[in-house]
């Protein structure tokens, strides 16, 4: 950030004389034409004090849970637990999952968020994560089932992918992730050689206590979840990341707990490659499929739940495309995760598509209000047929200082209000002279560390019956964010 960004102009209110004269209730006094004196300060401001400002107040901690948007981890690694590993520049926190409950062998349970390399932040409530401030990240220690540990640099070794915990009907507390399979026994698999090899896994998960209430978690990956990808990959067919149960929000818990269908089963949303060119990815597209009570397999048909075509021109979506604005390397849609929408009775799924280190995106799909979730989802489309990406809508990008914005997850929060978690790479953080937009080269890479952000939201209904993403800040903070 330039120096000049730390100077508000004398003219303008700075950041402090705002909250202070609105705390006084002094704001009527100050301005008398219909505008709020935040609003007229506000908007004399240029864009790199507004950037500094939102980022100064999003990353501010609270005591309350406040309707405004908020950043959880800072990729600093002061703000991680020491066991990081020390390749890894940035402390990465990418594909934020649900809030889940974690009950430890001492009884206590502790309420956590879980990213992408066996890593998360954890609270005593649930309601703990919804409040303003930087969490410590912490990290899971993660094996194969012969010994094999993942170590190493997130960004360039076998760490697993969107990694979710669930307690089973025997009450074992069961991993789902996207982990790739060992080329050798006995060694690690490498993402720039074996990343075709990873598929959707399931793990036991244990605790040992370090000290008096601390645990160590090891997370002991056992094999694919599906029946259709058990042997040896010879292409990138199967290739996928993780996978989320459908839940549905427990006003009681203040969480969201899987549910089951009436065969008495789970449903696993997850996404795999279904079309290779040229020995690379070219369409990945999400699934259904029924999972066991033990959560350690899979059984049923695979359905296929995602419209990858535009309705009006008959042609696949142009948010799906991999690739610069010169050059198409496939199509991507990913990391769905399904929401039971309260007012309407309705399943709602959210997901990305493109490149991740490109324009990236949120995009939502619905099911009719009613209908189980299972079957085909609708997109939510605009007049030309396209994708909505709520990405643009919300002005994420913009709000944040950011690129690389997507892996949505709706979450109610306890009380039963919406929020939407994502992670991006805030722009000021990117190395002088790398690309903003596109990838990195291998030197820079390591410094493009993904964090998460949760921003209140709500849905509204358009004229055809589409939910649609709208924020919904608190009119005290909304100014900083429109």
């Amino acid at each position: 950030m330039k120096p000049t960004s730390l100077i508000i102009i004398t003219s303008v209110l700075t950041f402090a004389q705002i909250a202070g004269a609105q705390s006084a209730g002094t704001c009527s006094s100050i301005f008398s034409a219909g505008i709020s004196p935040q609003q007229a300060s506000w908007s004399k401001l240029s864009l790199e004090q507004k950037n500094f400002l939102r980022k100064q107040h999003m990353y501010s901690a609270s005591n309350v849970v406040q309707r405004r948007p908020i950043v959880k981890t800072s990729g600093l690694r002061k703000d991680a637990s020491k066991d990081i590993d020390a390749a890894d520049i940035k402390i990465d926190t990418a594909d934020p999952s649900l809030v889940m409950p974690i009950t430890y062998p001492n009884g206590v349970t502790k309420y956590r968020i879980n990213f992408s390399g066996l890593r998360y932040i954890e609270a005593n409530t649930p309601m703990e994560l919804f409040k303003g401030g930087i969490k410590k990240v912490q990290r899971s220690r993660g094996f194969y089932k012969d010994g094999t540990e993942m170590t190493g640099a997130y960004h360039n070794e076998a760490w697993a992918w969107d990694v979710v915990i669930y307690k089973n009907e025997a009450g074992e507390l069961i991993a789902l992730g996207g982990v790739m399979e060992q080329a050798v026994a006995g060694q690690l698999p490498n993402v720039a050689r074996d990343n075709r090899s990873r598929s959707r896994w399931w793990g036991k998960v244990t605790h040992t206590e370090v000290k008096p209430g601390v645990y160590e978690e090891h997370i002991i990956w056992q094999e694919p979840v599906h029946d259709f990808n058990r042997s040896k990959h010879q292409g990138w067919e199967y290739h996928g990341y993780g996978g989320t149960l459908v839940t549905q929000f427990n006003p009681k818990s203040g969480v969201h707990e899987p549910i089951k269908n009436k065969n008495g089963n789970y449903t696993l949303m997850y996404e795999r490659v279904t079309q290779e060119h040229n020995g690379m990815p070219w369409m990945t597209t999400t699934f259904m499929r029924e999972m066991d009570p033990s959560l350690k397999t899979t059984v049923g048909p695979e359905i296929a739940v995602t419209n990858l075509m535009n309705p009006i021109t008959g042609k696949l979506f142009e948010a799906l495309r991999r690739g610069d604005d010169h050059h198409t390397d496939g199509y991507l849609r990913e990391g769905d995760n399904v929401l039971k929408e309260l007012k309407n009775n309705q399943f709602v799924k959210a997901g990305s598509a493109n490149d991740y280190v490109r324009k990236y995106g949120i995009y939502l799909d619905y099911r009719p209000p009613g209908a189980d979730a299972v079957g085909p989802y609708k997109n939510v489309v605009d007049s030309r047929g396209e994708m909505v990406d709520f990405a643009t809508t919300l002005n994420l990008r913009e709000m944040m200082n950011a690129t690389w914005v997507g892996r949505p997850q709706l979450n109610y929060d306890p009380q039963g209000k919406l929020w939407l978690s994502f992670h991006f790479v805030p722009k000021d953080s990117i190395p002088e002279g790398a690309p903003v937009e596109g990838w990195p080269s291998a030197k820079d890479f390591p410094e493009y560390g993904r964090i998460t952000a949760m921003i209140p939201v709500k849905f509204e209904y358009d004229a055809i019956g589409q939910p649609m993403l709208k924020k919904d800040i608190d009119p005290e903070f909304s100014y900083m964010y429109e």
